[in-house]
């Protein structure tokens, strides 16, 4: 798939698919949001809110995936010049999150309950260390399904049969990742 990708770059599936992802995780929170809300004067104008603030967090993460990935590779094969094609394989390495989105949506469906996904961190529930904790609940499952298919696409456009290289690269990317999305926790245990 990846190698079709990059005769034929498609970004309007990886965006749909994206902007499916925000829309679903705004309307399963949205009615557990209200009970938090206690004074909304129109529901679609919330909803509207919700849905963008969402979908763009989530369409700023690919995006800065995207140049990030685009980034490296071009310093390592100037060949990839276009970043359309960085951006089509960044975007479908999404499927594993719209999967996790959809079991988090039927969860919340059947429990009623809005849960906080912990991730890792049931491998070690008696952790203390809040900076290892905010690492551990990041990491997840579709996180590294996500980050091997993007392993697949990295090594399709550098067309490299070497596995050092797209490993270096995922696994920076992983990291850097790792890293924006555990700052926010981190932050907020020092409060």
């Amino acid at each position: 798939m990846f190698n079709e990708l990059q005769e034929k770059p498609n970004t309007l599936r990886p965006f749909l698919i994206i902007l499916l992802n925000g829309i679903i995780l705004t309307v399963v929170t949205l009615p557990h949001t209200f009970k938090e809300i206690k004074y909304i004067s129109t529901t679609v104008v919330v909803f509207f809110i919700f849905t963008f603030l969402i979908c763009g967090s989530v369409i700023i993460e690919w995006v800065m995936l995207s140049v990030l990935l685009y980034f490296i590779i071009s310093l390592l094969s100037p060949a990839i010049s276009n970043f359309r094609i960085v951006f089509s394989v960044a975007g479908f390495s999404w499927v594993p999150i719209i999967l996790k989105t959809i079991s988090f949506a039927t969860l919340v469906l059947i429990t009623g309950e809005v849960f906080e996904p912990v991730g890792l961190r049931v491998l070690v529930p008696n952790l203390d260390h809040d900076v290892a904790v905010a690492l551990l609940n990041q990491v997840e499952p579709f996180l590294i399904w996500q980050f091997v298919l993007l392993y697949f696409g990295v090594k399709a456009l550098l067309k490299s049969e070497r596995r050092v290289a797209p490993l270096l690269i995922v696994s920076i990317i992983f990291v850097a990742n790792l890293t924006l999305k555990t700052i926010p926790s981190i932050m907020t245990s020092f409060l």
